[in-house]
């Protein structure tokens, strides 16, 4: 459907609706406002079903208001809301693709896939915006729906929710440079779906409309955060020049943490001076990241040596925990790679970025504590290792990719895709503090050399609530 014809469809829409419809007026006046009041931390999209393979004129309208949005720097990031309610497709998921095909950054799109009905779009939407750490909320739609939930949002969820009704005139105004992207959800189906009108009486859906259905335990806090938190300073060490993928996940992860700072009131500081790890610094931090690199120097070296060692705690990320000779990042520091991580050199990866599933093991560690037996990650370079770490005896492994999850990776060479084998994820070592996490590297789109992020990795709220734990429970 052309874009001309979707703007028709909204004005004809927004008419039928008048009564129970916000007019243009009042939404270029809520427009004016949100500009003026902004920006928003996040804008909550409600979700729409994917139809017969591609996207509604529905769809297509609240997508391209939230990019509106977005460019306009009203919103800083957008939350698409929607489980796979009428078809196999997750509503958020799919209509995230299309935002990424818009130009929207990967790590600016965040999802909530619980939502069945537009009251649970924005009450879980605005409560997993929460738990992301975002304050500033606001909620994104047709004038129809925009309308029809304000109410609601005012009683039930917060009124300080901002509404933004889109106008058409904005959109129409935008029709030169829109784009209709076709986009392959082959095998993306929700496995044993069944439809909501299958699933349920009239009733129960009814209710579901009104919001009588909410989960209100969903998407909550960490309980006793407050207390793992408590004088917890924690600093991030990072280089942020090398892959973008990399760089990606730095920034990325800079921000949630920043956030969950704020949420969870404790210190969280960054530095890309490696020549920070020295003790004297590192002695004002409980809880110390490598979020890219490694240090260099052997004064680094030593002084990071000796803080783990008398009892520092430590998070490393994916390319931390690198080294190859020959490479710019050699196998040159035994105790980091051969006694702490234990892994000794790099030996290869999956390709693409592919998400996983990770099953918990039998180590009972304390880090280990009130963890998921199993959750499935954000899309990640999956690497393998020299050494075997089962046969270290110092090594404990929290979680390994599960069978569920082969094949790993869509190559396009061969052996850039795992079909069995056993390969740790996260783990610890028994004689320090510390937890490395072989995750951190975004999908970015190299095959067309724009550099565009195709991926997130805290759009994951179970996996970040493995990341938060096992940080609070190392900083005890």
């Amino acid at each position: 459907m052309s874009i001309c014809k979707l703007t028709t469809y909204l004005l004809l829409l927004t008419g039928l609706f008048t009564g129970c419809s916000y007019s243009s007026k009042t939404s270029r006046r809520l427009l004016q406002e949100a500009r003026n009041n902004g920006p928003f931390d996040v804008a909550v999209a409600p979700g729409v079903p994917l139809e017969n393979g591609s996207w509604s004129r529905t769809m297509k309208g609240r997508i391209y208001w939230a990019k509106y949005l977005y460019d306009q720097g009203i919103v800083k990031n957008i939350m698409f809301s929607g489980g796979a309610v009428y078809t196999p497709y997750t509503e958020a998921v799919v209509m995230r693709e299309y935002a990424i095909a818009l130009g929207i950054p990967a790590t600016h799109i965040f999802t909530e896939a619980k939502a069945e009905h537009s009251t649970e779009n924005i009450y879980y939407g605005y409560r997993l915006a929460k738990t992301l750490g975002f304050n500033r909320i606001a909620l994104a739609s047709d004038p129809f729906q925009t309308k029809l939930l304000t109410r609601y949002v005012r009683k039930k969820v917060e009124p300080t929710v901002s509404i933004i009704p889109f106008v058409t005139d904005k959109l129409a105004a935008l029709e030169p440079d829109m784009k209709d992207p076709v986009i392959d959800f082959t095998g993306k189906q929700v496995a044993g779906f069944t439809p909501i009108n299958k699933r349920e009486n009239f009733w129960k859906r009814w209710r579901g409309t009104r919001g009588k259905n909410i989960d209100t335990s969903a998407y909550s806090l960490l309980p006793d955060a407050a207390n793992m938190a408590k004088n917890l300073k924690v600093v991030a060490f990072f280089t942020g020049n090398h892959d973008q993928a990399h760089i990606s996940f730095v920034r990325e992860a800079n921000q949630y943490l920043a956030r969950m700072a704020g949420l969870y009131h404790f210190q969280y500081d960054t530095t890309s001076n490696w020549n920070n790890l020295n003790l004297e610094y590192l002695s004002e931090y409980k809880v110390v990241l490598f979020l890219d690199t490694r240090p260099e120097t052997s004064e680094q070296r030593a002084a990071f040596q000796q803080y783990m060692e008398s009892g520092g705690a430590w998070m490393g990320f994916h390319f931390a925990g690198f080294a190859l000779t020959p490479s710019a990042y050699p196998q040159n520091w035994d105790w980091y790679h051969n006694t702490f991580l234990g892994a000794g050199s790099y030996k290869g990866n999956t390709w693409r970025p592919t998400s996983a599933i990770l099953q918990k093991s039998g180590n009972v560690l304390p880090v280990s504590a009130g963890l998921p037996d199993q959750f499935k990650t954000s899309p990640n370079e999956w690497y393998s290792w020299e050494r075997d770490l089962t046969r270290d005896s110092a090594i404990r492994i929290l979680y390994a990719i599960d069978s569920t999850s082969f094949p790993l990776g869509t190559g396009p060479k061969p052996h850039e895709i795992w079909h069995d084998g056993y390969y740790p994820v996260i783990w610890a070592n028994k004689h320090y503090r510390m937890v490395y996490f072989n995750m951190g590297h975004n999908d970015i789109d190299y095959e067309h050399h724009t550099n565009q992020e195709l991926s997130a990795t805290f759009d994951n709220p179970e996996q970040n609530r493995v990341l938060m734990k096992i940080l609070f429970s190392l900083s005890r």
